[in-house]
């Protein structure tokens, strides 16, 4: 397949994915939920509520059923990620790394026994979600550095939380936008004919404005 065939097969699915980024039917009432949340910097979680959406969606796509999806992830993702920087306003590099970041903070927790199998990846997210979105839950210190004890004090306190309303959006997020995307990944790709879909290698890269 030509580049620019490749490209128009990149910029479809990342469009679809957009929409599912986008879509604030289900994004309007987890918000609705947050605002429950006392001291809760509402629009610092709406943020982080965003980059739990990416998180989700990049979990998504890179764990595909099939090996050409995979090879396409990466770029996929990249593509979506300058898409959601024009409509959230953002410079793309910054999106990067602030992404990059919490990629990196959810997949850490996910690696601890608490993410030990597909459901606990789920309940880890949401924990993760409570650490970063409020300054109650924080883990790191006055510098901005993980605090080990603080920590292993934050996860016991969140674990015992069986009505957390951070913990439940957290989950509620990251499984909604998990499924939203692979329904429209099996709308977009397995709809292209098999001799027509292209195999493509990538990673994601900042790409400054």
């Amino acid at each position: 397949m030509k580049a620019s065939q490749n490209d128009e097969v990149v910029n479809s699915v990342a469009e679809k994915l957009l929409r599912v980024l986008i879509d604030r039917a289900k994004r309007d009432a987890w918000i609705e939920r947050l605002r429950s949340v006392e001291e809760l910097d509402v629009n610092h979680a709406e943020t982080e509520l965003h980059l739990l959406e990416l998180f989700a969606i990049q979990t998504a796509i890179s764990t595909g059923p099939t090996q050409e999806l995979r090879n396409l992830a990466a770029v996929i993702f990249k593509q979506l990620i300058s898409f959601a920087a024009d409509v959230w306003h953002w410079r793309e590099d910054e999106l990067v790394e602030i992404l990059n970041n919490r990629i990196e903070s959810y997949s850490r927790l996910n690696e601890s026994p608490v993410g030990c199998d597909a459901k606990d990846m789920v309940a880890a997210v949401g924990i993760g979600y409570a650490m970063i979105s409020h300054d109650r839950y924080s883990v790191r210190d006055e510098k901005g550095q993980m605090d080990a004890d603080r920590f292993a004090t934050v996860l016991t306190e969140l674990l015992l939380d069986k009505s957390n309303v951070l913990i439940s959006v957290g989950r509620d997020v990251f499984r909604d936008r998990i499924e939203s995307t692979e329904k429209a990944l099996s709308a977009a790709y397995f709809g292209t004919p098999r001799g027509e879909r292209p195999e493509i290698d990538g990673k994601l890269q900042s790409n400054s404005r």
